[in-house]
């Protein structure tokens, strides 16, 4: 029965993401890249410690990169189906078909699968942890599936290993147990200890990513404004809300069920800047698999129930990516093949893939020579540029300059250019060190 709900679950979100050619999601050739490097025996093509990529790569041994990035989401998304059983029935015996149930009908699984493979790899692993914690076994063996889950969540995206941690600091908090106590700082200690050589596990650095990710003014709570940032089903938005009616549950049912309790305040309580694409909504993406291992609490669920397997398919279109091909007509047309090339988002990992040279969304680190790095800037015109000679018209609006003409302009840019030589299409941050920590 789970098998045969995972297999339906896997068929229709794979048969949903391959409406086209292209990988989907604003990031998909980050993806693509990486699987292309690292089935090549290559490695990756930037850094990472996460399990998930690796396994993405593995795909790529068999089928082409793209085909790798779908397969590998909508797998990652039918692993939910029978993590979620297991949890369901940890945490009431019977019960584990509607958490299933839930996972295989969830859009917000598609939409991970589609946009963030890494958020995604974190959940199923994800929910055998919760469900030990909220069902604690009395016996070692009953604590190695969700151990395991623990591990493979915490190492497969950092909030995987955010939600760990702030899952295991309820469980400490509603039982007080030496064992689970010394265990946890054990644990902490050892991770603590690999993040400081493993590039892309949670490090104290990452704090740093936290700067502007809060609005303090007045505003609606998770999830709700996100409608007016992004356009949202109202199937997707009711299943981000429903952590809050498990925030309810877990007040209501008490301490047994707080280990849910601070992940679900970090996702719901915290005024997250819901006016950008960041942190508050990939946290609205996994809320949902918080409180499902508590639905298993309703009954046992129906056969009945696949008969809303194509609510998958709502919240996520996968047409919905960059223009690549306009792009590609683009990269034709640049003059040369700099060291690094300043791109936006989702021109930058194509041009990897296309090219197999560098670009990277973020403005280069100053100890680089700016003569050798090419940048796309996006609103401008050669006439804009004191030497429009040096500059190239790649098509109306997108021009290519070299890094240190920008960086001349940007200097004696009145406060209007400056506004849009940093708007959010031309790229003037520098890369957090969490980001350049072992790479």
């Amino acid at each position: 029965m789970v098998a045969g709900l995972t297999l339906a679950a896997f068929l229709l979100r794979l048969l949903w993401l391959w409406q086209t050619p292209e990988p989907t999601g604003t990031d998909g050739y980050y993806y693509v890249v990486q699987i292309a490097d690292w089935s090549a025996g290559q490695g990756l093509h930037m850094p990472d410690s996460s399990w998930v990529l690796r396994v993405l790569g593995a795909l790529g041994w068999v089928m082409d990169p793209i085909a790798a990035h779908k397969v590998g989401g909508a797998l990652l998304a039918a692993l939910c189906v029978p993590a979620g059983w297991w949890a369901g029935e940890r945490v009431h015996p019977g019960g584990g078909l509607v958490v299933a149930l839930l996972a295989a009908c969830s859009p917000s699984l598609t939409h991970l699968a589609g946009d963030f493979a890494k958020n995604l790899g974190m959940v199923a692993p994800l929910l055998l942890w919760l469900g030990g914690l909220l069902s604690p076994s009395k016996s070692w063996k009953g604590w190695v599936l969700p151990i395991v889950g623990a591990i493979l969540a915490a190492w497969a995206h950092r909030l995987g290993a955010a939600m760990v941690v702030l899952s295991l600091g309820g469980a400490v908090l509603a039982r007080m147990n030496r064992v689970l106590i010394l265990g946890g700082l054990g644990a902490l200690a050892a991770f603590a200890g690999l993040s400081q050589m493993a590039p892309g596990l949670l490090h104290l650095q990452d704090l740093d990513r936290l700067k502007g990710a809060f609005d303090l003014s007045l505003h609606f709570p998770q999830p709700w404004p996100l409608v007016a940032l992004r356009q949202t089903n109202p199937v997707e938005l009711a299943e981000w809300s429903l952590a809050w009616a498990g925030l309810l549950a877990v007040a209501a049912m008490g301490r047994k069920t707080w280990p849910l309790l601070p992940p679900l305040a970090v996702v719901l309580l915290l005024p997250w800047d819901l006016t950008e694409l960041d942190m508050g909504y990939r946290l609205a993406l996994i809320s949902p698999a918080l409180v499902w291992p508590l639905a298993a609490k309703i009954g046992r669920g129906s056969l009945w129930g696949v008969l809303f397997l194509p609510l998958a398919l709502l919240g996520f279109a996968p047409k919905e990516h960059p223009p690549y091909p306009h792009y590609r007509r683009q990269i034709e047309r640049l003059p040369e093949q700099p060291t690094l090339l300043i791109a936006h988002q989702g021109f930058n990992f194509l041009y990897d893939y296309e090219t197999g040279a560098e670009a990277m969304a973020w403005a280069p680190e100053p100890e680089l020579d700016p003569s050798e790095i090419g940048r796309i800037a996006v609103g401008f015109e050669p006439d804009d540029f004191p030497d429009p000679r040096s500059v190239t018209a790649l098509d109306p609006n997108t021009v290519y300059v070299n890094e240190a003409t920008w960086m001349r302009l940007l200097e004696q840019a009145d406060p209007e250019l400056r506004a849009r030589m940093q708007s959010p299409q031309n790229p003037s941050q520098v890369r957090p060190a969490s980001l350049r920590r072992g790479r």
